[in-house]
Parts: C-alpha cells; sequence; structure tokens
C-alpha cells in the first residue's frame, strides 16, 4: 500500500513495514511502500482478488496475494453510479 513519506511519520513505519488495512467492512494485512507521488492522508493499494491456483493431482486450491476487493463495503455505495465505491474506500492504517 502506498503512503505519503509525512504519513510513515506519524505512523512511525518504514519502506517495507507491516501494516493491518481496516475498512468498514474488512481488515487485511500488508505492507508499506512510501511514496513522494501521495499525498498525506492517502492510501493507495490496487484492486484486484489475489490468485487461486487449484492442483487437479491433490485437489487442493492454492491462494496468492491478497483479495483487496474485501475492504470495499458493499453497502456504502457511490452516489452518482450507485454501486461499491472502488474508489475512496475509507481506511485507517495501525502498526502491527
Amino acid at each position: 500500500m502506498e503512503i505519503s513519506h509525512h504519513d510513515a511519520k506519524v505512523l512511525g513505519v518504514t519502506d517495507g513495514s507491516p501494516v493491518a488495512v481496516i475498512s468498514r467492512s474488512a481488515r487485511l494485512e500488508t505492507t508499506v511502500l512510501l511514496s513522494h507521488k501521495v499525498r498525506s492522508g492517502v492510501a493507495v493499494m490496487e484492486q484486484g482478488w489475489g490468485s487461486r491456483t487449484f492442483d487437479p493431482a491433490t485437489g487442493k486450491s492454492y491462494c496468492h496475494g491478497t483479495n483487496r476487493n474485501r475492504l470495499v463495503s458493499n453497502v456504502e455505495l457511490d452516489p452518482l453510479s450507485r454501486v461499491p465505491r472502488l474508489n475512496g474506500t475509507p481506511v485507517r492504517l495501525e502498526t502491527l
């Protein structure tokens, strides 16, 4: 998750530090990437479901990555499109 250098200093984290990202609907763990391109108060994380691999030989599924879309509430809707707010989801960060 990209955050500003200012926010990292306030949170007490450095580049690569683990953090919890908490929204109204979920809590995920990730690492921070410090960026001069991100404004203070903004956290940037790409959307995605992670990936799941199925092994037909064993019948087991393996998950890789994080389903970041869990952070998006299906209750809070974008006021114009009336679909879940994929952008602009309020989150808070906590150190781990």
